[in-house]
């Protein structure tokens, strides 16, 4: 099975988030649009891993997380990554990326302490709304972009299952870790 580690999104903030994506629809010939449930922060991209290991991840997470206190980040600005001609858009962690990054060195420095393979990646914390998205040549100014003021609590770290259901990508949280208060 497919995992990653990451952090889900409440509602309001997914709202805020599916807002966004109807703005660069607008502003798009073709894209693949993040489906509603599955906006989320990646911290770590594990990959491909056996059920019987999965317990194993738990208590890595458990084990580096256990003093890690939740705190909150800021949302907002559209970033892009190139991939040829098309793009993938995302909305940018404005305020609190230190400590995202923070959460990643620490669970990839105990992934890897404990056996567990992965594949080195750039980390940018970000929140995908689309993928392999061809923008039209001018964006439309007519269209306000929605903002999100309020803060974003980071609370859980999860756990999460990649996996196509009847044909759609599905994000399936396997477990969550509460960080102490």
């Amino acid at each position: 099975m497919r995992v990653f580690i990451g952090i889900e999104l409440d509602y309001e903030v997914r709202d805020y988030l599916k807002a966004v994506q109807g703005v660069i629809k607008h502003t798009a010939y073709e894209g693949n649009f993040t489906n509603f449930d599955n906006f989320h922060i990646t911290i770590q991209f594990i990959g491909e891993t056996l059920t019987s290991d999965l317990d194993h991840i738990e208590d890595i997470i458990e084990t580096a997380f256990q003093n890690t206190t939740p705190f909150t980040i800021k949302i907002g600005d559209i970033g892009f990554f190139k991939r040829g001609r098309k793009k993938l858009v995302y909305v940018k962690v404005t305020e609190g990326s230190a400590r995202l990054k923070h959460l990643h060195q620490t669970i990839n420095q105990a992934l890897k302490e404990n056996g567990v393979i992965l594949k080195p990646q750039k980390f940018t914390p970000h929140i995908t709304i689309a993928r392999e998205v061809i923008l039209k040549d001018y964006m439309n100014t007519s269209i306000p972009m929605p903002l999100l003021t309020e803060n974003v609590l980071i609370s859980t770290i999860t756990l999460f299952q990649s996996s196509r259901v009847l044909g759609k990508l599905t994000y399936t949280p396997l477990y969550r870790f509460e960080l102490p208060r």
